[in-house]
């Protein structure tokens, strides 16, 4: 339904929420427990939080999802910015996540507290990540902000938190795991395409310290 007392179709329609998106109101319909399979399955909580729960590195999305345009939360997923991991989602995807978003009752995620990630313009050449890491892979980084040109090699962004969608293969990765890998990727996955660096203690820890 839209908006009665005007004869203006962008005001009569404005914040209309449709496609596979609109069944939010029903949280056990098909559309909307695909939707929030997917999130979890994106591992969308390892940057936002969503539902009460997740980390803080970027917006929370329990309170974005209520305040900003649909037409522009799709487009966020169709064409992300560039720390966000491009998952290529086709638009019923993006109404189905969206409508999973829509379906948690926060009250608008007042209760949360959302870390600031500072975003610098000038490069970053002197940290461990972007001299060693960077060109294959992107980061947000709790201390550091956005680290990272390179998109061979998977976001980074919460890599040691509980929300990050860990490869089978190698399981939860945290610091001990991360060393190992560093050293050898193929100790813990046989058939990595990550070689081995030739890494200082100092940078290993560095590195550790930038990812928590």
């Amino acid at each position: 339904m839209g908006m009665e007392n005007t004869t203006r179709q962008e005001l009569a329609h404005a914040g209309l929420v449709y496609g596979k998106a609109a069944y939010f109101f029903d949280p056990q319909s098909p559309p909307i427990e695909k939707g929030r399979e997917m999130i979890k399955k994106s591992g969308c909580r390892r940057c936002h939080t969503i539902g009460d729960k997740g980390e803080h590195l970027a917006t929370s999305l329990d309170t974005s999802v209520r305040l900003k345009p649909f037409e522009t939360l799709k487009k966020s997923l169709l064409q992300p910015v560039a720390f966000m991991p491009n998952f290529h989602f086709h638009q019923p995807q993006a109404e189905m996540i969206l409508g999973g978003l829509l379906s948690y009752d926060t009250g608008g995620d007042q209760k949360q507290k959302t870390e600031t990630v500072h975003f610098k313009k000038e490069k970053q050449t002197q940290d461990a990540f972007s001299r060693h890491c960077g060109g294959c892979h992107r980061l947000l980084s709790k201390t550091q902000g956005p680290l990272g040109e390179g998109i061979a090699g998977p976001n980074l962004s919460g890599l040691f938190g509980r929300f990050y969608p860990n490869d089978p293969a190698i399981g939860v990765m945290g610091p001990k795991e991360l060393s190992r890998w560093l050293k050898n990727p193929r100790t813990l996955k046989k058939v990595a395409r990550m070689p081995p660096l030739d890494l200082s203690e100092k940078e290993v820890k560095e590195l550790i310290r930038t990812l928590e």
